[in-house]
């Protein structure tokens, strides 16, 4: 097939996308090998709106705007982008985030939106212990779906005069989303994301994805038939 440069930049953008689904699955693992007793992924926060940079060792791969509200309960929103480039070429996610608190600060109803080129990944949460999950993945207008629970909650706590979101259990490894993703791609791939007041992310860094396209070779050649970059990418 004859490189199409339209092609290419929605295979691009699939392959942030799963990137950026699997982030936390990363992390986890991440967990794991520190032996920590609970895992903080958002930190920083305070009340109102902020910025935030999303990092991958020293390098700001995107950012987020996150606004944080609290009445009777707390609840949390955010946007933002993710890059990635491979062969010289910067695909960008969007990323969206709203979250509901419940009066003991557990995450009760959440839903996290990945948008890229003709292509998107959603993900909703749902009730407290265990927390349902469902991942929607729509490719030019190919929908696949996935469902499954996790042990919860996901909770906001204050921590001195901020804010940060604590989960504290383990994926099991009995859902195979979650397992495949995290074996397929590179360990040494993590991601945090920290709330740096005056510090603006550079948009010029991005992931290199070269390494992860080639992990995720045998996830992403059945998707081939409807989006022909892939197999560009994927040589």
């Amino acid at each position: 097939m004859p490189n199409n440069p339209r092609h290419r930049d929605i295979a691009l953008a699939i392959t942030l996308l799963i990137v950026s689904l699997s982030s936390s699955v990363l992390a986890y693992a991440g967990i794991l090998r520190i032996e920590r007793p609970e895992f903080v992924f958002l930190s920083g926060l305070s009340l109102g709106e902020q910025s935030a940079n999303i990092r991958q060792s020293e390098k700001c791969i995107g950012s987020l705007k996150t606004t944080i509200a609290h009445d009777s309960t707390y609840q949390l929103h955010a946007s933002g982008d993710l890059r990635g480039s491979y062969g010289g070429k910067v695909a960008n996610a969007a990323i969206a985030v709203h979250g509901f608190f419940n009066p003991l600060g557990q995450l009760s109803d959440a839903t996290i939106t990945l948008t890229g080129p003709e292509s998107k990944i959603e993900i909703y949460a749902r009730e407290t212990n265990p927390i349902k999950i469902r991942i929607q993945v729509n490719v030019r207008n190919h929908v696949f779906e996935q469902k499954l629970d996790i042990p919860g909650p996901l909770v906001i706590k204050k921590s001195g005069p901020h804010f940060q979101l604590e989960y504290a259990h383990l994926p099991s490894s009995q859902h195979s989303l979650l397992r495949t993703i995290s074996s397929a791609l590179p360990s040494e791939v993590s991601f945090h994301i920290l709330a740096e007041p005056g510090v603006t992310c550079d948009n010029t860094e991005a992931l290199e994805l070269s390494p992860i396209v080639t992990s995720l070779r045998s996830l992403l050649l059945p998707f081939s038939s409807f989006i022909p970059g892939i197999e560009e990418l994927s040589k």
